[in-house]
């Protein structure tokens, strides 16, 4: 398994607490003594394509190849979480429009991805699942229901299959 970590440090605002972060040239960030290492720092201004092309394309590519990838957004309330996952008036796309252009021109891409095809059949064989939740205080929440339909989802854990989101007839 392997967990790419990556973050976007801003300078810290007016009305934030005194920030004392110190960067070094391994992508290690230390607030007082607690250091977090990161496989990449993206500085504030770093815009949505190339946060895609250095950080969210190598998932893509894997998921293409048949790696089961997660991308897990975080950040305190009004960090741009939202923004950065779908775009806005000023920013046209976000991470996900992007990635799944790129997820189903790479599925259509006869040449690199053919062996997805039955034999002698065109039909394409590729399946794409996703699933799409906010955790939002000790509630979690489908983004993929209807606004009407939003009771908090409920995690199951077993000793066989490990920890689940029940989101009824599918656990992710």
């Amino acid at each position: 398994m392997n967990i790419d970590i990556v973050s976007r440090v801003r300078a810290a605002e007016s009305g934030d607490l005194p920030a004392n972060l110190l960067i070094d040239k391994f992508n290690t960030v230390k607030c007082g003594r607690l250091p977090f290492t990161f496989s990449h720092l993206h500085t504030a201004e770093a815009g949505v394509c190339e946060i895609f092309s250095k950080s969210v394309e190598p998932l893509l590519d894997l998921c293409i190849t048949g790696f089961n990838t997660s991308l897990l957004v975080v950040g305190e309330s009004d960090a741009g979480r939202e923004k950065l996952l779908m775009g806005d008036d000023n920013v046209r796309n976000g991470l996900l429009p992007i990635l799944f252009a790129g997820l189903f021109a790479k599925i259509g891409d006869d040449d690199t991805y053919g062996s997805g095809r039955r034999p002698g059949d065109g039909t394409l064989l590729n399946r794409v699942q996703m699933q799409m939740v906010e955790i939002r205080g000790e509630d979690i929440i489908d983004l993929f229901r209807s606004p009407e339909n939003t009771q908090p989802l409920h995690i199951t854990e077993t000793a066989d299959s490990g920890v689940k989101i029940d989101v009824g007839r599918l656990c992710i």
